[in-house]
């Protein structure tokens, strides 16, 4: 992306640039497609449930979870190690499911979201929830 980025700027400048200026046009290029990407992710997470399954989307990445295959939700503050973790904030909820897996998420309101879930399948386990 570099090398497109520097002949671009050598090959369509009205101005006969030096290196050190096409360098720095490169640096701020780069720079600001990387915070346009952040301030996207930031800006398109998201979680829903349609189906009797648990969406979630962030940025590019996006997958979905089987509710009923959910075993445990606790509240969290931060993920440990391994854990898949779709959101951006400290305060959230560990999800336990499948076989081992889990899932980090935070949630606006976390307490409609935990209820919607319980609603679809109610043999989820609550742990440290108040």
């Amino acid at each position: 992306m570099i090398v497109i980025l520097y002949n671009f700027i050598q090959d369509f400048a009205i101005i006969n640039f030096n290196k050190k200026l096409i360098v720095a046009s490169i640096f701020v290029i780069t720079f600001l497609l990387l915070y346009l990407f952040m301030f996207k992710i930031y800006f398109d997470s998201k979680y829903w449930i349609s189906h009797n399954l648990l969406h979630y989307k962030m940025g590019l990445f996006k997958n979905q979870i089987e509710i009923a295959k959910i075993k445990s939700i606790a509240k969290s503050s931060y993920p440990s190690s391994g854990v898949n973790r779709p959101a951006l904030t400290l305060k959230g909820i560990k999800i336990l499911y499948g076989k081992g897996k889990s899932i980090y998420l935070s949630p606006k309101n976390l307490n409609l979201f935990i209820s919607n879930l319980i609603e679809v399948n109610p043999k989820i386990h609550l742990i440290n929830l108040s």
